[in-house]
């Protein structure tokens, strides 16, 4: 017992010495959307005393449009949480988010990232790991959670994932020893700030209970504790955007310029959201960064949680309803994830929206040790654990920097690095590329990418050209292609991109819109006014279509009709905004 006790200590040391380094290395630079969407509702609470996010310091690409008003597009429960935060820190500095964002956002990663990341390997450690397992295999299996899994490369920025993954790890300790409110508060709390592993944990948990026959009590118990944050978070949103649902789960509430995926800030600005596109995002995602590629240890996780559910004794531990609630959430999560979030696998290291299921899933692999089988555990285990360690940590480099991460995944880093720092073209990174890259066309969109981020819009220009010419199908590249270089005056260049994309995605309302505007600006009136026609049709709100609409009613002195088309869209966008964004012609 003495020796378990100094074991204790000695990794409560090492865990906190680990958080202390990721918090001196926090990534505080705030980015253009994830965690710019909820410093801008922080601040606005603070500041403001409003939920509307117009004029925040830091403008976000997931802001949603609502009556003609812009707000935060993530659920609330975190924001607000942050709020109070920032009014502490405020209150205690005198110091405000626009004049000293780096010591508040550090301050936020401290809290909601590393604390979490502390109790979620602690909970790991003496609720998890089983006494009677030898020292060398109990710090083994620590190592593999904290630096071989997605919490490494994440534990260093601003999200909701690792809180989620703390509060499902407790609700599932909770589980274990049949506290039943416990784990509907925790599984909701969870659900409230990251929607699909929380509530498939939930559902797995009520649903195994009834199919139990357990008491009614039982199951009631959970649903109560869950219902609790559930509330609360419905209402915040209530309260933020007048909905009880989450912005982004509305009807088209993404589907205008100013929200999701806007293109990059241009002279022209007319570009509009590309919309319409979850399928080209599901293929590229599956295809370059599928789950088991940079999880290898989560079908270890999961058979031992079959293992679990075959053996528990429910009588005792209570395993077989946290197995089965477990194992919905860890597969539930990996098939809807791409469902609910168009696709998106995260960045430079994997798909960071099953970061909430990967500890619930490493926790079954010490429960279930003693009756995995040894070649299992000799063979597959430490194979997967350093194959899953060198990708954590290339991911730990630019978490939010997407790469193909094939066998050369350290070069292809190097050549993102070598695009954005370059003056010009990277000739090093062209390079790489042509000799490395197991996807020259995907390779090169990246760095198109890389280049748009960093103000290099002819470079990236040329990169999206090469891509599209390596791979003619590449929707996403054509988008991309096609705003680049209409923000460059290139309109025949713009046009044909958008031609393109149109012909692969027929239905691609921005395609279509921003195609208007390119063969508007080349003089094209009646082939612009056919193609706007087109994506107001898919989209009656296009934004960039009903510009170019009253472009075109101008030069034909269609009085009547330009007044329908100004009325359309100074409804969406405010009294005085036709004059603004399509003012008249000088006479």
């Amino acid at each position: 017992m003495h020796t378990q006790g100094r074991g204790n200590i000695a990794a409560l040391g090492a865990i906190t010495a680990v958080c202390i380094v990721m918090a001196l290395f926090a990534d505080t630079a705030i980015k253009a959307g994830l965690d710019a969407d909820r410093y801008s509702l922080m601040e606005s609470l603070v500041e403001r005393g409003t939920s509307r996010v117009e004029g925040a310091t830091f403008p976000s690409i997931d802001w949603v449009k609502i009556d003609g008003q812009f707000y935060s597009g993530k659920p609330p429960l975190l924001s607000v949480a942050g709020a109070g935060v920032y009014w502490a820190f405020r209150a205690a500095t005198g110091w405000t988010l626009k004049e000293h964002p780096d010591a508040f956002v550090r301050m936020m990663i401290c809290i909601f990232v590393i604390l979490p990341y502390l109790g979620i390997l602690w909970l790991f450690w003496s609720r998890f790991l089983p006494p009677s397992l030898p020292l060398a295999t109990k710090w083994g299996l620590l190592l593999v959670l904290a630096a071989a899994s997605l919490l490494l490369p994440y534990a260093k920025t601003f999200s909701n994932h690792l809180l989620a993954a703390f509060l499902l790890l407790a609700a599932l300790l909770s589980g274990i020893r049949g506290r039943d409110f416990a784990v509907g508060l925790l599984a909701g709390l969870s659900a409230a700030v990251d929607l699909i592993p929380g509530t498939c944990f939930g559902l797995g948990w009520v649903i195994c209970r009834i199919a139990r026959k357990s008491p009614v009590r039982q199951w009631a118990l959970s649903v109560a504790g869950a219902a609790l944050p559930l509330g609360i978070n419905a209402a915040l949103n209530y309260a933020t955007i007048g909905s009880i649902w989450p912005a982004y789960l509305l009807p088209n509430a993404l589907n205008y310029e100013g929200s999701l995926w806007i293109t990059p800030a241009s002279p022209s600005s007319d570009y509009e959201t590309f919309s319409n596109y979850g399928m080209a995002l599901f293929h590229f995602t599956f295809g370059h960064r599928g789950v088991f590629v940079f999880m290898p240890l989560l079908p270890i996780g999961i058979s031992s949680w079959v293992q679990l559910l075959r053996s528990g004794d429910p009588q005792e531990t209570g395993l077989k309803s946290t197995a089965a609630a477990t194992l919905t959430a860890i597969v539930g999560t990996i098939l809807l994830t791409p469902k609910f979030s168009l696709g998106l696998a995260g960045g430079a290291y994997g798909p960071r929206h099953i970061i909430p299921v990967i500890p619930i899933a490493y926790a079954g692999m010490p429960l279930a040790w003693p009756i995995l089988k040894q070649g299992v555990r000799r063979i597959l285990v430490p194979a997967f654990a350093v194959w899953s360690g060198l990708l954590a940590a290339i991911g730990s480099i630019e978490p939010w920097t997407p790469n193909t991460l094939s066998v050369y995944a350290p070069l292809e880093v190097a050549a993102n690095v070598a695009a954005k720092s370059s003056s010009g073209w990277s000739d090093f990174s062209e390079q790489i590329i042509d000799h490395t890259a197991w996807s020259r066309d995907f390779a090169y969109y990246e760095i198109g990418r890389t280049y748009a981020s960093a103000g290099k819009p002819a470079e990236a220009v040329m990169a999206f050209r090469r891509s599209v010419t390596i791979n003619p199908n590449r929707a996403l590249a054509y988008y991309h292609y096609g705003t680049l270089a209409g923000s460059l005056g290139a309109m025949k260049e713009a046009a044909t991109a958008f031609q393109k994309l149109v012909s692969l995605e027929p239905d691609n309302g921005g395609g279509w819109s921003n195609l208007g505007l390119s063969l508007l600006a080349m003089g094209q009136t009646d082939n612009a006014r056919s193609a706007l026609e087109r994506g107001l049709e898919i989209n009656p709100n296009s934004r960039g279509a009903l510009i170019g609409m009253i472009r075109i009613s101008r030069q034909q002195g269609n009085t009547s009709g330009t007044q329908g088309f100004i009325e359309r869209l100074e409804r969406l966008e405010g009294p005085g905004s036709a004059e603004k964004l399509a003012p008249p012609p000088r006479k």
